[in-house]
């Protein structure tokens, strides 16, 4: 990265004082009046100012400043990051002038810590499958795992950003008619919590109690629509696939005037490396990998935790220079999609591979980090 870099303050950064605080400076550092585009202020922890998504209209006024070394912004990112992700954003000083810059937003990091953490429930319910311990025909797991990681991430959201609505998969009538699994799933929600407990402090208070949980659940309950923050969630996409113990993955994104702004994509099964060949076997060590996607910024992946959100890092798709010689992915349930066309378009294009045939938007993240080259998606 060049040096000089222009980062937006807001919040407690626009006083001088704590910026010299944060970046060892020997004065007071001159501040700039500034402002971006795209955004609104939240407040977070009933004290903290937090950046988020708004109409492209939407006007943020802050104060700029202008980082001189690599050693400056280390300092500054070490105070700020454990509780937002640094993001690119267009800046405009006083006086007109526009400059690429940085600045400080919430949403991806607390997308990312709910999905995170909603996964350590869900892998719990896809082991106890796998042993054979519950059926789809006794209220299977993946019943389980939607209510569960539905309640989790509803709570965190809800926590964060109180005013936004939510699209969920699940709603908690069926729960309210069977006490016994509504407490069976409830002990799963109660037990599954972030190891690290700043991160976990994050996403709030524990859900307290079952009527805490069933609220959080119907939460999801939003028509959604074209205007607005909202939240489209699916706790356990790819439902065979988990049932059978295949790919599945817990998915979570943000809408702003019906404009896709923000995006998660957490994948217990699939590796951790973005390297390996895109497979959808899931055994084997080192696999868990949350997708973020944020609108401009590009896509990253890092290894799913049990804490602390892990390291990133920026994930493209691959450049296929010989169409021969490309990798293709497909659902693999035949109701989804046409497996006999797409082998006839493989043909055609001279594809020898054999599909790799795999459940859940788990493709969507595999393609993205160049693992396979194609989808294909036949009505």
């Amino acid at each position: 990265m060049e040096y000089r870099v222009w980062y937006l303050f807001y919040g407690t950064l626009m006083d001088p004082e704590t910026v010299q605080k944060c970046i060892p400076l020997p004065s007071t550092p001159r501040l700039v009046p500034a402002s971006t585009r795209g955004g609104i202020l939240r407040s977070w922890g009933r004290k903290y100012k937090a950046l988020v998504d708004g109409p492209p209209e939407a006007q943020v006024d802050g104060f700029a400043y202008r980082v001189e070394t690599a050693e400056h912004e280390e300092y500054l990112r070490f105070r700020e990051t454990e509780a937002y992700e640094v993001v690119r954003c267009r800046i405009t000083l006083e006086g007109g002038e526009e400059v690429p810059g940085l600045t400080f937003r919430h949403e991806i990091d607390i997308a990312l810590l709910a999905v995170q953490r909603a996964t350590l429930l869900t892998q719990k319910v896809f082991h106890n499958n796998a042993k054979g311990t519950l059926s789809k025909d006794d209220r299977s797991p993946v019943t389980i795992g939607d209510f569960g990681a539905q309640a989790l991430i509803i709570a965190a959201l809800r926590h964060n950003f109180p005013d936004d609505e939510i699209v969920g998969e699940e709603e908690a009538s069926s729960l309210r008619d069977n006490p016994s699994l509504a407490e069976q799933i409830f002990a799963l929600v109660r037990e599954s919590k972030l190891d690290d407990s700043s991160a976990e402090s994050r996403l709030g208070s524990p859900i307290e109690d079952l009527d805490a949980m069933l609220a959080a659940i119907d939460a999801g309950k939003s028509s959604g629509g074209a205007k607005g923050r909202i939240w489209a969630l699916d706790p356990v996409d790819g439902t065979k696939g988990f049932l059978r113990g295949g790919q599945y993955a817990v998915c979570l994104a943000l809408m702003v005037d019906g404009d896709v702004k923000v995006g998660v994509l957490g994948c217990p099964n699939l590796p951790v490396d973005d390297a390996a060949p895109i497979s959808a076997d899931v055994g084997g060590e080192g696999k868990g990998v949350l997708f973020a996607a944020v609108q401009g910024q590009g896509a990253t992946s890092r290894p799913l935790t049990r804490g602390a959100l892990a390291s990133a890092k920026t994930i493209s798709m691959q450049g296929v220079g010989d169409i021969t010689q490309a990798t293709f992915c497909e659902s693999v349930e035949a109701a989804h999609s046409s497996h006999g066309d797409q082998a006839a378009i493989a043909t055609r294009l001279g594809i020898t591979k054999e599909s790799v045939r795999m459940d859940s938007q788990a493709k969507y993240g595999s393609i993205a980090r160049g693992a396979g080259d194609l989808y294909l998606r036949l009505p």
